[in-house]
């Protein structure tokens, strides 16, 4: 893409997408970008990595450990960075992108998704298996999956082309936001991830607002709606995959708007069945551990 915007109604995610961008900045490849992540010691061959597969990456950080000086650098690193960014923090937000980095270094690859209030749960994914991911036909897909792919997203990094904002799906200001910078920058929207943020937005009755921001959006044509559909009490999705938690599913941007003015799109259940112009879960799945959160 030439323009990637991040959109959550969480103000600390946009906290550590500024770690992730430090490390872009102070990183040749994707050891070390990995390595500082993880507060790992880099080896005196770094610059020799970047033909390495990713197990071969992340069995070198599962099997060296963290030192006061590899932890020091790390987070030195980051600061420097982000300073240098001419980003305003508070003292707070300072020690809230310092409690994020040190979950990363704590943990390393094998981090795993945790919510407030309930335990984890088997399926929650280590860090290092959603860096391994496949899709269908058996292929890496994730970022640092090969050196090509993660210096793609570098080089948006570098140009300031990676933007996280807070905002709500059916709010007034963020996407409306958007919408003008991306007039002004004559850009569309090719595609559009909403994970199962669409679930929430029917529970507060605003869905009908988020499609109005959808409305204001440049769409591409074609334009598509890349959503996740997890189980649990609302069952299995009929394209469920065995072995996975969720099921990536994707929609026609323009088909979604058109439904919702035709009365097609009334329910949850209608927009993740009705519509679908494909799914991108893998032919066959992983060990349950290896499903996306919800």
């Amino acid at each position: 893409p030439e323009l990637a915007v991040i959109v959550d109604i969480r103000p600390d995610n946009v906290l550590q997408h500024l770690i992730y961008k430090a490390l872009f900045h102070t990183s040749q490849n994707r050891l070390e970008y990995l390595a500082r992540l993880t507060g790992r010691p880099l080896p005196p061959d770094a610059a020799d990595w970047s033909s390495a597969s990713i197990d071969t990456i992340l069995a070198y950080l599962d099997r060296a450990p963290v030192t006061e000086a590899s932890r020091a650098e790390a987070t030195a690193a980051v600061e420097r960075e982000i300073e240098g960014f001419g980003v305003r923090l508070t003292d707070a937000q300072r020690a809230t992108i310092e409690r994020f980095h040190g979950a990363f270094i704590a943990a390393g690859p094998a981090l795993r998704f945790r919510s407030h209030g309930r335990a984890p749960q088997f399926y929650y994914p280590t860090y290092a298996e959603l860096l391994r991911e496949v899709d269908r036909e058996g292929r890496l897909v994730s970022y640092v999956s090969t050196e090509a792919r993660w210096r793609g997203v570098r080089e948006l990094q570098l140009a300031d082309r990676v933007i996280p904002i807070v905002g709500d799906l059916s709010g007034d200001v963020a996407l409306a936001a958007v919408a003008d910078l991306l007039e002004r920058e004559d850009l569309e929207v090719s595609a559009f991830y909403t994970s199962n943020v669409e679930f929430y937005l029917f529970g507060d009755r605003t869905f009908g607002r988020f499609v109005e921001n959808l409305r204001r959006l440049p769409l591409a044509e074609p334009s598509v709606l890349i959503k996740s559909f997890f189980r649990g009490f609302r069952g299995a999705h009929p394209l469920q995959e065995p072995g996975y938690y969720s099921t990536q599913l994707v929609q026609s941007a323009t088909d979604l708007v058109e439904g919702w003015d035709e009365g097609r799109y009334r329910t949850y259940r209608e927009v993740v069945s009705d519509g679908l112009v494909g799914v991108s879960t893998p032919a066959t799945g992983p060990t349950p551990a290896s499903s996306v959160p919800p």
